[in-house]
């Protein structure tokens, strides 16, 4: 991904965005990309809002992300875990961002189910 996608802005804002920039303008500094293979997925287990503008996402993710070498594929790192996430969105004039990204407590190896 793009560290300077405008996507990126329309969908994720404050610290969160400023991490997630951060995050793939060092990826790109060191050569290196993402790959998201087959097992790669989010589903969305609860939405919960709290008042007008505010609402907070729950979602059980299964992340087979491969980070590679550019240059040369090889996979720098991987691995399969599952995980119940939360998201904390806000309502702006332009839409719902991602405000809030905490790291989830409980990952488990492979691929699981989320309760």
């Amino acid at each position: 991904p793009d560290p300077d996608d405008p996507e990126i802005s329309r969908r994720v804002t404050g610290g969160t965005r400023d991490q997630l920039v951060s995050s793939l303008q060092s990826l790109r500094a060191q050569g290196q990309v993402v790959r998201f293979g087959d097992e790669y997925s989010y589903e969305v287990l609860s939405v919960v809002l709290d008042g007008d503008r505010t609402a907070a996402l729950t979602a059980c993710l299964v992340d087979d992300a491969q980070t590679i070498d550019a240059a040369s594929g090889e996979v720098v790192s991987e691995g399969l875990a599952t995980a119940e996430v939360s998201v904390t969105l806000e309502l702006g004039d332009d839409g719902w961002k991602v405000t809030g990204t905490p790291q989830p407590d409980d990952v488990q190896q492979g691929v699981q189910t989320c309760e």
